[in-house]
């Protein structure tokens, strides 16, 4: 099959199953990923879709890399010829080392979730300014995803998250702030202790991915309450779950000693 012609069943085959409220809105894009993938019919695009569409975590990724392409190359947002459209994407892609390797990996990503029927999959996922948090506990999976979206936060504290790999996604003012844990696997383990995370980082083995504009921030812990003793002026941090029941605080400064009450806004 020629690669035009190529091209133009991958769309169509796109187009037919735009009925699936998950698939990316953009044929075009669409049809430009799984056309690299190793799919030996087009019967099976469908099932592909369905597949990748149910993985929020390799989603989002997608969408983020869609949105940097547009935001490289401004003009494929004003093509309307579908075919036009892909062979755009894709020069932007080829001609962009960033992109490249972005789209790679996750080519990859997706090529290993297709062969990993029987493996297993926990998400943590918080969004819409949401707050929510895991602690003191043992989370073990094939692949994990901690995942903030929009002005919301994760809290992962005194746990262990037992995996082949572990992604964490943080976008739009969002944070993973990660305390007293460790990501292990038969590979290795990294351990993370008041980290807060932003963009996409991938945890594998004993070795740290940092996805492009992505951080790794020491402190950030959410939930610290900090203010100044009105006595003796010495400044007073505490965890504000600490403080759940009691209506005081004493200044730690040995020579004040002083209680006084509070009140968290």
């Amino acid at each position: 099959m020629k690669p035009i012609e190529k091209i133009k069943e991958l769309i169509q085959t796109v187009k037919i199953h735009l009925g699936n409220e998950n698939l990316h809105d953009d044929v075009s894009y669409t049809a430009f990923w799984l056309g690299l993938l190793p799919i030996p019919g087009f019967q099976q695009c469908n099932q592909v879709i369905d597949r990748i569409a149910s993985n929020k975590a390799l989603k989002i990724r997608l969408d983020d890399i869609w949105s940097e392409i547009n935001s490289t190359n401004d003009k494929i947002s004003t093509i309307e010829d579908d075919i036009e459209k892909l062979q755009e994407i894709g020069g932007t892609v080829n001609y962009n080392n960033s992109l490249k390797e972005q789209v790679e990996s996750i080519i990859d990503e997706i090529i290993g979730e297709l062969k990993s029927d029987t493996e297993t999959e926990w998400i943590m996922e918080t969004e819409n300014w949401s707050y929510q948090e895991v602690l003191n506990s043992f989370v073990e999976a094939d692949f994990a995803a901690i995942i903030a979206k929009n002005n919301s936060t994760n809290v992962v504290e005194n746990t262990e998250i037992k995996a082949k790999k572990t992604h964490l996604h943080a976008k739009d003012n969002s944070k993973n702030f990660i305390d007293k844990t460790r990501f292990s696997s038969s590979e290795g383990s990294v351990g993370m202790d008041g980290i807060t995370t932003q963009g996409d980082i991938t945890v594998q083995g004993s070795g740290i991915g940092l996805g492009a504009g992505s951080a790794l921030i020491f402190g950030g812990n959410p939930n610290l309450v900090s203010g100044n003793c009105p006595f003796c002026n010495t400044k007073i941090q505490v965890d504000k779950r600490q403080l759940t029941g009691y209506t005081s605080v004493r200044c730690p400064n040995p020579t004040c000693g002083r209680t006084m009450n509070f009140t968290i806004n």
